[in-house]
């Protein structure tokens, strides 16, 4: 195993699977799976696997070893880690499952990460300096974090917080200014996913009127995206338009008539329609 960078040999690595793209950036949030042991235990103390979720932590919030150990590695790479008892839980444990200066062996997996500090550094940036002094390329990038950030949010379940995600974002990009057709483009691209991530929030907290605003901006950018049609297809049948829903993803299978969701979707809104008027 090789030694950490700044721990003194007080947290040691080995690379299982090689991980892609940049090393974890400071202050990130993580996406991690993990096995934590007492060495010389077979059974592990703690394990992401064994309780089924993944385990999403702050750097420079959790232990100090398995932070230290997280900061060296890459998107999907899997690596242990052996923490000396001060980078683990010292000479207290943590009882009753980890006992007093204790040797642990991690074996973790980086799902995934947000890069939180830098988008928090950029908008207090933004936030100070007036819009004509930060690039565009920035503000997207910020944008972009708290996208995915969102993301993560979302396929937790936690609709209201990705919406709050997301809406940070657009906040951003819809006070930018473009000086060219490249920058117009960039900051189009990015928008259009932005609200259409908060129409899916909405619709997954059946907030009908909400979802169908943010489908309307999509296609203030795009008149052809199919996504925001199916979207507020899906809108509409959730208010019990049922006939507007028919027509609005008439327009997406349109646009994408290969699509199986959109077709689903008007299979579902005739589903609806049917036990509406008791066929």
């Amino acid at each position: 195993m090789t030694p950490v960078d700044g721990t003194n040999g007080g947290v040691k690595k080995k690379i299982l699977r090689e991980g892609v793209g940049g090393i974890v950036p400071e202050g990130a949030t993580v996406k991690v799976q993990y096995n934590g042991y007492v060495v010389g235990e077979a059974e592990p103390f703690d394990s992401t696997w064994l309780r089924g979720s993944k385990q999403e932590i702050k750097l420079g919030h959790g232990l100090l070893g398995f932070d230290a150990g997280v900061a060296t590695m890459r998107k999907s790479e899997t690596s242990q880690f052996l923490l000396q008892p001060d980078w683990g839980f010292g000479a207290l444990g943590c009882p009753p499952r980890v006992p007093g200066s204790a040797t642990l062996l991690f074996e973790i997996e980086l799902v995934s990460f947000v890069n939180a500090a830098a988008a928090e550094a950029d908008e207090e940036a933004f936030a100070g300096s007036g819009h004509g002094s930060v690039r565009l390329a920035q503000l997207v990038d910020v944008a972009m974090s708290e996208r995915r950030a969102g993301n993560d949010c979302f396929y937790r379940g936690d609709f209201g917080q990705a919406m709050a995600k997301y809406q940070k974002g657009i906040g951003l990009l819809e006070k930018a200014s473009m000086k060219d057709e490249a920058e117009e483009k960039l900051w189009r691209e990015e928008l259009i996913k932005l609200y259409l991530n908060v129409a899916m929030c909405c619709i997954k907290k059946r907030l009908g009127p909400k979802a169908i605003t943010f489908c309307n901006k999509v296609r203030d950018l795009d008149r052809s995206n199919a996504k925001a049609y199916y979207c507020h297809g899906q809108a509409c049948r959730i208010l019990g338009e049922f006939d507007k829903a028919i027509r609005m993803c008439l327009e997406a299978a349109k646009l994408k008539p290969n699509s199986e969701e959109v077709r689903a979707e008007l299979r579902l809104i005739n589903k609806c329609c049917r036990f509406m008027h008791g066929i």
